[in-house]
């Protein structure tokens, strides 16, 4: 019998911006805030005195050209000659189904700190993650489930106040497999298995 497609929420961009700041005590960079629009990513820098710092936003998982499943955002910073650095990013979007993704954070180098916030459009918070010091643990993988509505997603990245320093860190949003996938990875794993015990 012929089983009509399952519809998969996506995400629709509704609006969003990027901001980024590098100074030090002769002066400061600050170019326009980017606006974030199709085709729904975008990267904005600024760079003062050999300081710099970046930011990046970017749906994932299209299915052809539209009906993103995915979110990553992220930013670098580099201080150089005692300067500092700030970027930030706030993106405003709607989910059209219910969905419940895998969170991912990755963090290297040192940054005097880095957070993110998602909330709906009560204002409730849905996830909310952040490393304020470097010496602190990279916070666990976790999960999100977003109902069908609109949210904003805010995050912020600064760069530690001392010469030579500097990372970069992303949070990764995407599809958690559903129950069938994850049978098949389990059967095939088998199969994998039983193959080289019989070459051995």
């Amino acid at each position: 019998m012929h089983r009509p497609p399952v519809a998969r929420a996506g995400f629709i961009l509704n609006s969003g911006s990027l901001h980024a700041e590098a100074r030090n005590g002769s002066g400061s960079s600050e170019p326009p805030d980017v606006a974030i629009t199709s085709p729904f990513n975008a990267v904005h820098s600024a760079s003062w005195a050999g300081s710099s710092a970046s930011i990046s936003f970017g749906f994932l998982n299209f299915t052809g050209a539209t009906n993103p499943s995915g979110i990553q955002v992220g930013g670098n910073t580099t201080v150089a000659n005692g300067g500092n650095t700030s970027a930030l990013g706030t993106v405003n979007f709607t989910s059209s189904g219910a969905t419940t993704l895998d969170t991912t954070f990755n963090f290297t180098g040192i940054h005097g700190g880095a957070s993110i916030t998602i909330k709906d459009a009560a204002n409730n918070t849905v996830f909310s993650q952040s490393k304020d010091n470097p010496n602190f643990p990279i916070p666990p993988p976790s999960t999100v489930t977003f109902a069908p509505g609109v949210y904003t997603l805010s995050w912020n990245i600064a760069g530690f106040p001392l010469t030579g320093t500097g990372g970069s860190t992303s949070w990764t949003w995407q599809a958690v497999p559903e129950p069938a996938s994850l049978g098949l990875l389990s059967l095939l794993a088998v199969m994998l298995g039983q193959r080289r015990r019989r070459l051995h």
